[in-house]
């Protein structure tokens, strides 16, 4: 049983555990006690020998035991200048023992730690619109496959702040999926996202999501999992705004630089175009996906090559016409801003425009679409251009293709053509 001081805040107490095995021993512990709650993450202060050790381990962990819940998270910050906990929305209050473990090529380090949970913050809602939450995307940085942001700043700077004032005056929430569950497959996000909406007590939230964020609530609504589909009888879900989204994969995710910097794990590889769970999400529902009758919109960029895309989301595959039409706006931003990963975004992803979801001012169209779209006004309607104003989405599409017998299951043809143009797997040019 462990004793905790009771204080309106939320207590941490840090211990470190001697190890005799080889190969293995405590980092140190610089600061004792911290302020944390669920859906928050907290600094572990430490040594910077310690916080650099992190920064090239091959694998962080933070086993829980004290409550049924998954274990916690624990990382760097973008920046790998601070090692983080991050305890999950769906943390249930109460007294945890965890172990942090990091683990390099010839030496583990740890830490165990007493962390009491206080309940997550669910303000009453003071405006006749429902809450918000925020949805970050894949999260990369030069310092680690799954890095942790203090809070959504780091990845869509003012947007929550401007979103909780005037005029929209609505509690948010931020789901980062790195806290929530680190570098696991987008489907268990979505059991996750499913999970933390069933525990707020609101009837319905308004989501918005950038890159696979958007991804993540589709699948949600689909209630895709390894196997199948559970979709939930009523979502929770009014509307959704898709900042971004590769949904029909994200070409960047595909480059053989990505297999080698992003070890091809599991998000890596459903985020490839034509992916089968891609390809899952969008024939779900009687070969399309309807969201579930959500009222949506898309915000794309095309500050990248050619102006065909934002640097990782082809403009075809962030677009919304999949789903309905009318419903997607155009913007010359990239996927997230060039000074992304210590400054090397803007360089490898050919994109230096300001990031589509990084809203600096409430001028941003980012913000201007969101809050209009979430209080049913039309300013949103007059952000960037419709797809029939862009240059290549008025004369282009895309078609993902597949043979599939009576018993649905796929079959694999010698050749394929659309009309007269060969089609090769992958894709095809020409159309």
């Amino acid at each position: 049983m462990f004793t905790f001081w009771r204080t309106s805040l939320v207590i941490v107490a840090l211990c470190c555990v001697a190890e005799a095995q080889q190969g293995r021993r405590t980092f140190a512990l610089t600061q004792s006690h911290y302020s944390v709650r669920a859906g928050e993450r907290v600094e572990i202060s430490s040594s910077a020998d310690a916080v650099a050790f992190a920064r090239s381990a091959k694998s962080l962990t933070a086993k829980a035991s004290g409550h049924m819940i998954r274990n916690f998270a624990v990382g760097p910050t973008p920046e790998g200048d601070k090692l983080l906990l991050g305890i999950p929305l769906t943390a249930e209050p109460g007294d945890y023992l965890v172990e942090v473990s990091l683990s390099g090529e010839n030496e583990e380090r740890s830490a165990t730690l007493q962390v009491h949970v206080e309940p997550l913050l669910t303000p009453a809602a003071t405006s006749s619109e429902p809450p918000f939450v925020l949805l970050d995307g894949f999260q990369l940085s030069a310092k680690s496959s799954c890095p942790m942001s203090s809070d959504s700043s780091g990845n869509f700077d003012n947007l929550q702040a401007y979103l909780q004032g005037s005029p929209n005056n609505v509690p948010g929430f931020f789901f980062e999926n790195c806290t929530e569950c680190p570098n696991c497959s987008i489907e268990q996000l979505g059991a996750d996202l499913a999970t933390f909406l069933n525990l707020l007590p609101y009837s319905q939230v308004d989501v918005v999501a950038h890159s696979m964020g958007g991804l993540i609530v589709r699948s949600y609504l689909a209630g895709k999992q390894a196997s199948g589909f559970s979709p939930p009888p009523s979502p929770k879900i009014r509307k959704a705004v898709f900042i971004a989204t590769p949904h029909f994969g994200a070409f960047a995710a595909d480059f053989l630089l990505a297999d080698i910097l992003l070890t091809a794990g599991t998000q890596t590889n459903e985020l490839k175009p034509a992916s089968q769970f891609v390809w899952d999400l969008g024939t779900w529902n009687q070969l399309g996906d309807d969201l579930r009758g959500v009222d949506a919109i898309a915000l794309i960029g095309t500050a990248g090559p050619s102006g065909q895309s934002d640097g990782v989301v082809e403009s075809t595959n962030a677009s919304l016409d999949f789903s309905m039409t009318g419903r997607t706006r155009v913007v010359n931003y990239c996927h997230v801003p060039p000074s992304t990963a210590d400054g090397l975004a803007g360089t490898y992803l050919q994109c230096t425009a300001p990031g589509i979801a990084y809203v600096d001012t409430p001028a941003h169209p980012a913000y201007v679409a969101v809050s209009s779209f979430l209080l049913s006004g039309t300013a949103w309607q007059g952000v960037g251009n419709a797809p029939a104003q862009d240059a290549y989405l008025s004369k282009y599409g895309g078609l993902v293709v597949a043979d599939i017998n009576s018993s649905n299951q796929y079959v694999v043809p010698s050749a394929v053509s659309w009309g007269t143009v060969r089609l090769a797997e992958g894709g095809a040019s020409e159309l």
